[in-house]
């Protein structure tokens, strides 16, 4: 029938779900795994369209129905953080999505325009020296080099240094070349190294937990959302079998209207944050260290509470026991603290 060709086709390309699902769980997810769950959750709603119009369409997975939207705004997410087709490994970067962090773009842009720059760089040293023929080059062991022929050799600023002699020609370095060469390069290993940072730390911290609490997750992502409201912060949401991580300001200061609550004093004083009061506003002061603890030791396992909590039903009692699951989880076996009995608070017991 022409309607389970219809179903055929847009199943043709799924992905293996499940074993994908797995391999997010336990924190070994490659770039083209969730590439593949994009377009597979992407699909769905195209899939219940065309289950819609069969005869008996009540009776053909009811439940996928009510993750229709769902499934579309992961998707969606996915597709913006994940470049198209990208490569299996991270350790040579190009896997996430342009647009995703204005610090990765600014990085990559760094690298992209190194053509145009060098071409420009060139036509401007020929012209001052009056040395038509220099060029500029680049090779793994020298790197950046100007490149003049011993009939030019004499017209040579001083204030070129000599890099390397090869045949009938000397390489010289400046020190604008220099720079360039420095934040070329450089940029290009800080994006990889960007790249792989959350992917892996995130990956590490999972490993460290018991695996019956991962059972039940299935996706850590970075969402693009916005992170808080501007007079409480939120750096993290618990959906489904899906946690949130939202980032922070890139300069790692945060700002606000209203005084921190002594929660979040205290919460800043664990982890490394800083409050400071500017007149009438507040703002609170990360190092890379701390922020990078924060995040793993503390969002991410309290959002992990959330997920595991079957115990409690009312909105007050499930952050109540997200805090203590992410002290017992996160912040205590992280400060190497002497092992203790912890349990459960009074209101986390099951009714």
């Amino acid at each position: 029938p022409r309607e389970l060709e219809a179903i055929s086709a847009i199943l043709h390309g799924a992905a293996d779900v499940e074993r994908i699902v797995s391999r997010v769980a336990v924190g070994r997810c490659g770039p083209r795994d969730l590439w593949a769950l994009a377009r597979c959750l992407a699909g769905l709603p195209r899939l219940l369209a065309e289950l819609g119009k069969l005869p008996r369409r009540d009776d053909v997975a009811p439940e996928l129905a009510e993750l229709d939207g769902f499934c579309a705004e992961r998707a969606g997410e996915l597709a913006a953080a994940i470049r198209p087709d990208p490569p299996p490994h991270l350790r040579e970067g190009g896997v996430i999505a342009d647009g995703f962090d204005a610090e990765l773009d600014r990085l990559r842009a760094v690298g992209g325009d190194a053509v145009k720059w060098l071409g420009d760089f060139q036509a401007r040293r020929a012209a001052e020296s009056g040395i038509p023929s220099l060029k500029v080059g680049f090779n793994k062991v020298f790197g950046y080099y100007i490149e003049v022929t011993d009939a030019h050799r004499d017209k040579v600023p001083a204030a070129w240094t000599r890099k390397q002699t090869v045949r009938n020609a000397e390489r010289y370095i400046t020190e604008e070349l220099k720079r360039f060469e420095e934040e070329a390069i450089g940029a290009r290993d800080k994006s990889i190294h960007l790249e792989q940072r959350l992917f892996e730390e995130v990956r590490q911290r999972l490993e460290a937990l018991p695996e019956h609490f991962l059972r039940p997750l299935q996706v850590v992502q970075f969402s693009r959302m916005t992170r808080k409201k501007k007079s409480y912060p939120c750096y993290g949401m618990q959906w489904g079998a899906a946690l949130y991580l939202y980032p922070i300001e890139e300069d790692l200061v945060e700002h606000y209207d209203q005084p921190p609550k002594p929660a979040q004093l205290n919460e800043a004083r664990m982890y490394g944050g800083r409050w400071v009061q500017e007149g009438r506003s507040w703002k609170l002061v990360w190092t890379e260290e701390a922020i990078k603890d924060f995040y793993l030791n503390n969002i991410l396992i309290h959002e992990l509470g959330h997920l595991l909590d079957d115990r409690n039903s009312r909105p007050v009692d499930r952050e109540r026991f997200a805090e203590w699951f992410a002290i017992r989880y996160g912040y205590l076996p992280t400060r190497h603290l002497r092992a203790r009995p912890h349990s459960a608070p009074r209101h986390a017991s099951k009714r």
